[in-house]
């Protein structure tokens, strides 16, 4: 997994984080495919009052630069409410849940 520079957005700090896909299957597609999640927390705040959240896609990214963008902008998503049934704010004071 390569872990990508922060990003801030709206008080919060925002980490993509774009791995290598691993299919459900034994069976690879590609070579060369990225799956992503975003790291989320109160910008200034240590990592493990962070918390993280898998990118909701059926099929992998083809390129890394594509990857990143997408977890950059999915972030912004979730920090301006615009993602159903996921919230930033509840996310980072119920951890646990």
């Amino acid at each position: 997994m390569r872990s990508i520079q922060l990003f801030y957005y709206k008080g919060f700090s925002v980490q993509p984080l774009v791995y290598k896909y691993s299919a459900p299957s034994a069976k690879l597609s590609h070579d060369r495919t990225f799956d992503v999640s975003v790291r989320i927390g109160r910008e200034g705040a240590a990592l493990e009052g962070s918390a993280l959240f898998k990118f909701p896609l059926n099929k992998p990214f083809a390129e890394f630069g594509e990857a990143r963008r997408a977890a950059v902008e999915y972030a912004q998503q979730i920090i301006d409410g615009s993602v159903p049934d996921v919230s930033i704010e509840a996310a980072l004071n119920n951890p646990a849940a």
